[in-house]
């Protein structure tokens, strides 16, 4: 492909998906696997099954014909009792192999899909999934992974309003990068969306159908505003009191001796190292639940310093079925008192009831930042609708 117009780049990338769907047949040549397909017994991956770019072509297509090493038919999707076994070995539910054109789940599960796949240029992590998602973006190599990522998903926001985008989990994930907290490092914190076939350490992983189904696109009913300072949107937040490693005046003491051996050493900055902690929760119902979390040295230390004027919740967005909780810190310096404006949010039932405020609220919200959690951690989270209200958060 002539990457040297940017005008065929764009076409080129964004008619891949679909000559997919209007092809007839796609024929897949895979330069690592010999045989025929009821001999392969090895779970090994092959080289066209880690590949970015390959995904649309084994998702989007109608109908595709395999062909081994010597150029010898190893299999095809006609055939019902080879379609399972193609599946496997191309990392795809047998459900979505020649879907034949957009898959029907959110944007998360795509984004699954492609945990397991690399490219040459790490732009191209986001470029390669732009039919599958239904967005058109123009080429831009040079500008890194997350820019293009951060483009991909304004993109998603912009056409589908599918927030399902931000349901990823993972102490590994989350930008240090101003205003993109809500944007994971890698695709790689989507891994626990949807029960998908992924091969483990050389063994099969079941499927279950059902998972992907029930994670259908996340759709917001109130405006979500993207720019440099985040992500603005109404969200359904839930006060908890932290305790960090069972006792936050030693968790304070600790964190403040590795700052200042950092300091020391004076080759990272706290700012920008990363730290990992079980914190357990209480929430307003006094219902109790732990978590491992991960965020930065000067963070943590900011937090528990803090006089009430910073604050972690549980967020997600408002009225949204399939959004899942994440955790925040919310900023509070603008209050006349540690019960300021966010207890009048939490006891009005809302953002709408403060009238002096609301102007406010809805034009800047108050200032957040995403915090990483576990999947495990994250996904199990539950809160009553006492404990639940909505505020305006900008979170960046």
């Amino acid at each position: 492909m002539r990457r040297r117009v940017p005008g065929f780049v764009l076409c080129s990338f964004s008619g891949v998906a679909a000559d997919c769907i209007a092809s007839q047949t796609c024929l897949v040549y895979i330069d690592d696997l010999k045989g025929k397909l009821e001999d392969r017994t090895s779970n090994k991956l092959v080289r066209y099954a880690t590949r970015g770019w390959t995904l649309q072509e084994v998702v989007m297509s109608r109908k595709a014909v395999f062909f081994n090493k010597s150029w010898v038919e190893f299999g095809t999707t006609e055939k019902k009792e080879q379609r399972e076994k193609l599946a496997k070995m191309c990392q795809i539910p047998p459900e979505l192999l020649c879907y034949g054109g957009k898959p029907p789940f959110g944007a998360s599960v795509v984004l699954q899909l492609a945990t397991q796949r690399r490219t040459f240029k790490p732009e191209d992590r986001a470029y390669s999934l732009m039919g599958m998602l239904g967005v058109r973006l123009r080429a831009d190599y040079g500008e890194g992974q997350s820019k293009a990522v951060s483009r991909l998903f304004e993109a998603i926001i912009q056409n589908t309003g599918d927030v399902s985008i931000f349901n990823w989990s993972g102490i590994y994930a989350g930008s240090s990068v101003l205003g993109r907290s809500m944007y994971p490092t890698d695709f790689d914190g989507y891994d626990n969306v949807a029960d998908l076939p992924f091969i483990n350490d050389g063994h099969g992983r079941a499927y279950d159908y059902d998972s992907a189904k029930n994670t259908m696109p996340a759709r917001v009913h109130s405006a979500v505003r993207l720019d440099h300072f985040g992500v603005h949107a109404c969200f359904d937040i839930c006060h908890v009191e932290v305790i960090i490693e069972k006792n936050n005046g030693r968790a304070l003491d600790n964190i403040q001796n590795v700052e200042r051996q950092l300091l020391l050493d004076k080759k990272t900055v706290p700012a920008d190292t990363n730290c990992s902690f079980t914190c357990d929760f209480t929430l307003p119902d006094g219902s109790k639940f732990t978590a491992t979390v991960l965020c930065s040295v000067t963070m943590l230390i900011e937090y528990l310093e803090s006089k009430g004027h910073i604050r972690w919740v549980m967020a997600r967005f408002s009225g949204v079925e399939h959004a899942n909780w994440f955790l925040c810190e919310m900023h509070m310096k603008d209050t006349p008192s540690n019960d300021g404006w966010f207890a009048e949010v939490l006891q009005s039932g809302g953002v709408g009831a403060i009238g002096p405020y609301m102007n406010y609220l809805e034009s800047a919200g108050f200032p957040a930042k995403r915090i990483a959690m576990k999947w495990d951690s994250q996904n199990e989270f539950r809160a009553s609708k006492k404990s639940v209200k909505r505020a305006y958060l900008w979170v960046g």
